[in-house]
């Protein structure tokens, strides 16, 4: 008979064993998304980017090692400006802020996202729930943290419209060639339907 034991983490909450925030008010941890591979998602809108207030970032974790250390750009989808509050959206549940796709991948939604020129355009990034090890030489740490650009997202492109739960709809075609795993993000109001995937095309950009 096989059993299964766990140990648990004690000691000091530190940057040594934990996601941590690095102001006042960062509230990591606050909601966290399973993914169905036994990783995780960490949510965590209201972390200030330096001097950026509630800039907001969203960390993939690890269900084997888990995540430590300061949420930074360099491990995190990371807002630039006031309010951005990547990886919150309105009206789902709590917990769903990432939502989680069939294999193990997720959509990852930001309707607060500001650009230069639009206020709430919005933003959906297709995250991957193996991080970089399921495409080694592929993709860059670009693809998978810091802003949420063009390159990584397709951002919306009228204010306080585009990329709402609302206003916007996806599909996901799961398919067994890696490749070939593709988001569909559907934009009504702007007329615009964006393939995104993780083999090159965001090279191309979607903003």
């Amino acid at each position: 008979m096989l059993v299964l034991t766990t140990v648990g983490i004690t000691g000091v909450v530190s940057a040594v064993n934990a996601l941590i925030g690095s102001t006042r008010d960062d509230y990591v941890g606050e909601f966290v998304t399973a993914l169905s591979n036994g990783n995780y998602v960490v949510s965590t809108y209201r972390w200030n980017n330096g001097a950026i207030v509630d800039a907001g970032a969203s960390t993939w974790g690890s269900g084997i090692s888990g995540v430590a250390g300061v949420i930074t750009p360099a491990n995190s989808f990371v807002g630039t400006r006031a309010n951005d509050q990547i990886g919150n959206v309105q009206f789902v549940l709590p917990g769903a802020e990432a939502f989680a796709l069939p294999d193990g991948n997720y959509m990852l939604r930001s309707q607060f996202l500001d650009t230069a020129t639009l206020a709430n355009a919005g933003a959906t990034a297709f995250g991957l729930g193996e991080g970089l090890a399921m495409q080694p030489g592929v993709l860059s740490p670009a693809d998978l943290s810091g802003p949420l650009t063009g390159n990584n997202s397709v951002i919306g492109g009228i204010s306080n419209l585009s990329n709402t739960p609302i206003t916007s709809t996806f599909a996901y075609n799961p398919s067994p060639i890696p490749q070939d795993r593709t988001l569909i993000v559907a934009l009504p109001i702007e007329n615009r339907v964006v393939p995104v995937n993780y083999d090159g095309l965001f090279q191309g950009g979607f903003e």
